[in-house]
This record gives C-alpha cells, structure tokens and sequence, in this order.
C-alpha cells in the first residue's frame, strides 16, 4: 500500500523555482549554468508533456503515474493521473495492471514508450522519485494545511506502517503528510478515493509553494528535491521550462483521473477499465489536440475481448466523462 508521490518532488522543483525566475542567473547553481552539453529539448514548442511515476515500497510495484502537460503560451497545467489498477495488454502474462508496467517493459523509457503509442499523448520527460522527498520538502516549507475528510487510523506491521490523523483542518509535517497519501484503507472506493486524496494534497502542496516569499527557502527546498529525482530532463531544460512559465494561477491547474470504472475479473482482481470515447475527448482537448479518434489506442491496449465485461465499460459512449478539478477550489471537504 506504500506510495511514492513523485509529483511533490517535481511540482517543489518546478514551482518553486518559478517563484525565483526573475534571479534565475544569480540563484542557479554555477554546476547547473555551466551545463550546456546536452542539447535541449525546448525550442518552439508550447507544450510539454512530463510522464511522472511512483513505486510501491512494499511490492515494488508503480503505484503512481501521472501526465502532467504544461502550456506555456495558455499557462495552463494539466494533470491525468491514471489509476494504478488500469488494465493494458503491455505484456502477455496474466497480470496487466499499469502498476507492473514498469518492471515488464524494463523502465520508465519503455512505459513513457508504451503510454505514448496507445494514448497518442507525446511524452517529453519522465521523472522517478522517492517518497522520502515528500517529507524533507513538507517540513522544509514549514508544514502543509490540509483539511483531512475523516479519522485516518491505520496499521501494517509488514510496512512498518502506523497511521493516525485526526479529521479537520490540520497543519501536515513531512511524517504526517506520507500517512495522508498512503491512506486508502477506509476509502468507500479504495484507490479512487486515494487518487482524489492525492488532489487535495498536491493542490495544498501548489498553493504553499506559490505562496512561499523567502527565496532562500525556495533555494534550500530545491537543494531538497534534485538529488532526489532520478529523469531524463537536464538542468538547462528544467530551468528554462520554469523560467517559461513562471509562477502558476491555481485557477489554470487541473487535475483529471482517466475516465473509466473498475470492475472484478474472473480471477477475482479489481481492474480499472479505461472508456476509449471519454479518454480519447479528455486527451485530445487537454494533453494533444492533434490526435483522431481512430488514431487512439488503436491496438486496443486497454481493453479485453475475452474478459467478460471489460469491453462494454472500454466502448460505452455515454456515462464516463470526467470531471475536471481545479486546483483552487479544490479542498478536503
């Protein structure tokens, strides 16, 4: 049940450094300034699209993966996260959810690969981090606010796992903002409910960081979250995406979960299947207005013919649309 969330470490990285674009040659590293020998990705596009991925601690599975899309012309950012029950035929063993995608293709490369050739959403970085991120950049701001929805008691000695948080506004700590996102247990929809969690977590997280003032602590938070990051994004190509963008309005971040529902296959495994029409709209208004629908998941990677009842959910054309949360209205109520 452990859960990384990677997109803490890359969001404090990203935002924060909006927040010190205006000092970009005074505040970055002269290591990183110096760093000219890749080539970078930027130049006249507008749009790039970050693949973001998190592993279990128990299972090793990849518990997280988001998408997030940054306009830098609409300054707009985009979120999908896509559940990690998510039914794909990446593989032809038995198990198909998108958490094992990682381990059987051989890497985040290879799932951005995937990802990229079934929903047609073109991937410019990946990014893997760890967990322990989340805690070193929480009490490096000082502590998040968070309203917590209900008592979240839970205990796993196998995880060395103890939670407890009470419900009301509360102001989180590194240890106590891991037990938030790692809580699932008394969620009505398991990890649907815990995907939504994760909205008011990182939204809160945003709304910290756009808010933050001292640039000394920007600087330190960002000393925090570097050597944490394990991608294929240079130096020279994340400060320059910042300096694109500069400091976010809340009201243009949105956060979308994959459309679809979860159902029970014959082996008794919940999985979460994909509806083509509603992720085809979502995708291609938000994350890649050049795709067809014929073009989309083509192959039919998301769906089964032989399972019963996947298929019906996969081409259903009413009944899945997504709604769209934005980030400034979200909260814990």
């Amino acid at each position: 049940m452990g859960v990384l969330i990677p997109a803490v470490s890359f969001g404090v990285a990203f935002f924060a450094t909006s927040a010190v674009k205006d000092s970009y040659e005074e505040t970055v590293p002269t290591t990183i300034q110096e760093n000219k020998i890749e080539e970078n990705k930027l130049s006249s596009k507008t749009r790039y699209n970050i693949l973001i991925l998190g592993e279990d601690e128990a299972a090793g599975l990849t518990d997280v993966l988001m998408i997030v899309s940054c306009d830098t012309e609409k300054r707009v950012i985009n979120t999908l996260q896509i559940p990690r029950d998510t039914y794909a035929e990446y593989t032809s063993a038995s198990y198909r959810k998108m958490n094992g995608a990682r381990d059987v293709l051989g890497g985040s490369e290879s799932v951005a690969s995937f990802l990229e050739e079934t929903l047609k959403i073109p991937i410019d970085y990946h990014i893997t981090v760890d967990l322990d991120a989340v805690s070193s950049v929480v009490d490096a701001l000082g502590g998040v606010e968070v309203y917590v929805p209900m008592d979240m008691i839970y205990t796993d000695p196998y995880q060395d796992l103890s939670i407890e948080i009470k419900k009301g506004k509360q102001l989180l700590n590194g240890e106590k903002a891991k037990q938030f996102i790692r809580y699932r247990s008394g969620y009505t929809r398991g990890d649907l409910d815990r995907l939504d969690a994760q909205k008011v977590f990182l939204s809160a997280l945003l709304k910290k960081i756009c808010n933050q003032s001292n640039i000394f602590s920007v600087i330190e938070i960002i000393g925090v979250v570097l050597p944490l990051v394990e991608s294929n994004i240079s130096y020279n190509d994340c400060f320059k995406l910042i300096k694109e963008f500069g400091i976010p309005d809340m009201k243009n971040v949105s956060f979308i979960t994959l459309p679809g529902c979860d159902i029970q296959g014959s082996s008794c495994a919940w999985y979460y299947i994909m509806n083509r029409k509603a992720a085809y709209k979502i995708i291609s208004e938000k994350f890649n207005s050049n795709v067809s629908e014929s073009e989309f998941d083509a192959d039919r990677k998301f769906t089964s013919t032989i399972r019963s009842g996947f298929n019906d959910i996969y081409e259903a054309n009413i009944g899945y649309e997504p709604k769209i949360y934005i980030a400034d209205e979200i909260n814990g109520e």
